[in-house]
């Protein structure tokens, strides 16, 4: 299967990423329920970046072991990542809009304008693939939104870090 070894690359990188997040959470404060709600919100995400990218780098070699040609793999996998990224991105925009109503006091930081409409364009190129147009069902964008999730766990990760639990915030 094309790209097997990236992906086995990609699952290591998720794996010490949600291993970092729980270091994260031990070394801001003793109890997560001590965090402000959108500091929590922002851990959430960033175990679903962690964890999404190890399920969905491991999902296509599955897939492959049940005989099914590379260009049904990519398709069916395209789609399935696809359809997560939506649901994270519609799941965290439900979230934030209840904190906004409830006047949390903490501000989003500037990647949150960022990282939802970026993720988007991915979910349409994954999308765009799976369904064999612009792309011919291939590796190429599936890494691309392997590497989204990657990214934003990243990001998620870094402000969880500089950001000080209940500090104020940029």
């Amino acid at each position: 299967m094309t790209g097997e070894n990236a992906l086995y690359n990609v699952a290591e990188v998720a794996i010490g990423l949600a291993g970092f997040s729980g270091l994260v959470a031990v070394f801001r404060s003793n109890h997560l329920g001590a965090w402000l709600p959108r500091e929590r919100f922002m851990f959430w995400l960033l175990l679903a970046a962690a964890l999404g990218a190890l399920f969905f780098a491991l999902l296509p070699i599955t897939i492959h072991h049940f005989g099914l040609a590379d260009r049904t793999v990519w398709a069916t996998s395209c789609s399935l990542l696809g359809s997560y990224l939506v649901g994270v991105i519609a799941a965290s925009f439900v979230v934030s809009a209840r904190m906004n109503r409830a006047a949390d006091p903490t501000s989003r930081p500037g990647a949150w304008y960022i990282l939802p409409p970026v993720g988007a364009v991915v979910a349409l190129l994954l999308f765009l693939n799976a369904a064999g147009i612009i792309f011919d069902r291939s590796v190429g964008p599936y890494h691309a939104g392997l590497l989204f999730l990657l990214a934003s766990g990243s990001t998620l990760f870094v402000f969880l870090l500089v950001f000080t639990p209940g500090g104020p915030r940029a």
